[in-house]
């Protein structure tokens, strides 16, 4: 009662939230279970409107219809696991009428990388020249070539040759990249964000082509970074495995902001100190003007314009966050765990207790402001997997796909949406016969 009076926490408010039966608030009441690979799948990315492909420790990639929850293909040509899947589509300075096809690009501990054509589905090219994994790969969809990271930078271009090859980074690998304003890339080097910028190189008078420049090392973290996500030109976020964040400037390189989330002051950004905390980043997402944090077994939300911690889950799962995203087409926030479970959550403006709280008045606006802070309520629970869920994936109004070290994937329907999607479709594609037969 005294913690109540003070304005204090309870230390039950720390333990794991339980979803009670009922739950009217979750939209997920349909699934449908996929099967196929042979391992734990780590991996989902989005081809195009209809197709999303998964990948693992069995070393396969199977490419899925998402609105029918049909295989597609299974794609073999790795013989280790996956360890990164990105795709190279038109580039953004082409017209969208271009006929390069949408390449497919898989990494693996086999120290290959495959370059896939997904209108044949078939293979193109195998890459041999690391001398490790990959552990990371980036595309450059305005220049139309992509980076592979690990022991070394390696810049290729669509059709599979090697530009440029950096060697040598403080003897440790790359693990995350993202690009950055200004046709320049931040890779995650231990402890340390390396920045290099895109440029041509020239040879000889006769012959340039691209290349990168080392630009900056920008050292902040305590430990060694696990997360980057790039939020706009003018910032992007970095996350460490002592539980730090930072905010910097895209243009400048300048640190705006170091965030570490005290458990007794929720809303409170401290200052970095010696003492490091005892969970990691590995997870981090954004949406409008919120980043969410996956931070050990917990879930943050942190304004990036009030520049500060507005909700917090010390506890969200009994285990470490392996994913974090906001849904598009919702309000609620998406968590999973290694503990096999998946929650739905809610920002709920938080209501103060106790006699101190209450004579600081009542009343919170619409949105995220300096003056109070939220609260992340359970709304509901995705039950269906028995091992680690290990990526989640937004397919917007057709659901949200998990994949799980218990080798399958699920696609979570909305019960009440579902069955006017089916019927929307069937009727596009009705008029499109008919359309085409009247032509003929």
């Amino acid at each position: 009662m005294l913690n109540r009076l003070l304005g204090r926490r309870c230390p039950t408010e720390n333990k794991v939230p339980q979803v009670v039966d009922e739950q009217p608030a979750n939209p997920f009441t349909e699934l449908q279970v996929l099967s196929g690979h042979t391992d734990i799948v780590r991996y989902l990315l989005p081809l195009d409107h209809y197709r999303f492909v998964s990948a693992g420790d069995d070393g396969t990639i199977i490419v899925w219809n998402f609105q029918t929850g049909e295989r597609l293909c299974v794609l073999h040509g790795h013989t280790r696991p996956i360890s990164a899947l990105a795709t190279l589509s038109c580039p953004l300075n082409l017209d969208l009428l271009d006929p390069h096809p949408l390449l497919l690009l898989s990494a693996s501990s086999d120290r290959t990388i495959c370059m896939w054509d997904m209108e044949s589905q078939s293979l193109l090219k195998a890459l041999g020249d690391h001398s490790c994994s990959v552990k990371c790969l980036l595309v450059l969809r305005r220049e139309d070539l992509w980076l592979a990271g690990g022991s070394t930078l390696l810049l290729w271009n669509r059709v599979g040759e090697l530009l440029c090859k950096v060697m040598g980074h403080l003897e440790e690998d790359i693990c995350s990249m993202i690009e950055i304003a200004d046709s320049r890339v931040v890779a995650a080097v231990g402890k340390d964000l390396a920045v290099y910028r895109l440029a041509f190189c020239s040879f000889s008078e006769s012959t340039a082509q691209w290349g990168l420049r080392e630009l900056a090392m920008l050292q902040s973290h305590s430990d060694d970074v696990r997360s980057l996500l790039h939020v706009s030109d003018g910032c992007f976020v970095s996350g460490s495995l002592s539980g730090e964040m930072v905010v910097w400037s895209g243009v400048s390189l300048v640190a705006l902001q170091k965030i570490k989330v005290d458990e007794d002051t929720p809303g409170k950004c401290l200052e970095h100190n010696s003492q490091l905390y005892p969970t990691g980043i590995y997870c981090l997402s954004s949406s409008s003007q919120l980043l969410f944090a996956a931070v050990g077994c917990g879930v943050c939300v942190y304004d990036l314009v009030t520049q500060r911690v507005v909700a917090w889950r010390s506890a969200a799962h009994g285990s470490r966050v392996t994913a974090i995203i906001g849904l598009r087409d919702s309000d609620l926030l998406v968590s999973s765990s290694e503990d096999g479970t998946a929650h739905l959550w809610k920002l709920q403006p938080y209501t103060p207790q106790g006699v101190f709280n209450f004579l600081r008045g009542s009343g919170f606006p619409a949105q995220v402001s300096m003056t109070n802070r939220w609260n992340l309520e359970l709304e509901g629970d995705l039950v269906g997997h028995s091992g680690a869920v290990e990526a989640l994936l937004d397919l917007g109004t057709w659901g949200l796909v998990t994949c799980s070290a218990d080798h399958l994937l699920i696609i979570w329907r909305n019960g009440d949406t579902w069955p006017d999607i089916i019927h929307s479709q069937e009727d596009q594609e009705a008029r499109f016969m008919s359309t085409n037969k009247e032509k003929v």
